[in-house]
């Protein structure tokens, strides 16, 4: 849905700002071509005005339920993920059975033996 909204959105978009262009000029010759000869003298006007404005209301119409839509995701959104809320302190004491660092302490085994010496046990230096 919201996908599709938003194409919807873009598409009123470029014929809004087409709407827009191709309205005839008040005030001098911006653009030459005048569409009084595809919507008749004055049916051009009228059309074009109709258009535009229901693009421009289509576009705030949907820019209002895309937003609250996107504002009730993000309040319920720390709820269901279990991310904390901004704000909200963090514990000092980690949850029982795992480290401070978040990975799984490493404990030397106490029976170890030494680690084998280089070059098969003999000195370093030695022919």
């Amino acid at each position: 849905m919201e996908t599709l909204l938003t194409v919807l959105q873009v598409i009123a978009c470029i014929v809004l700002v087409t709407s827009v262009l191709l309205q005839p000029s008040k005030g001098g010759a911006a653009f030459s071509a005048s569409p009084q000869g595809v919507f008749g003298s004055s049916g051009g006007t009228n059309f074009l005005f109709k258009v535009t404005m229901a693009m421009a209301a289509f576009l705030m119409v949907s820019s209002i339920i895309l937003s609250r839509d996107k504002i009730q995701e993000a309040k319920r959104s720390f709820i269901d993920t279990g991310i904390p809320a901004p704000g909200t302190p963090t514990p000092l004491v980690p949850p029982p059975g795992t480290s401070p660092g978040g990975a799984a302490p490493v404990a030397p085994a106490p029976n170890a033996a030494a680690p084998a010496a280089p070059n098969g046990g003999a000195p370093v230096g030695s022919p």
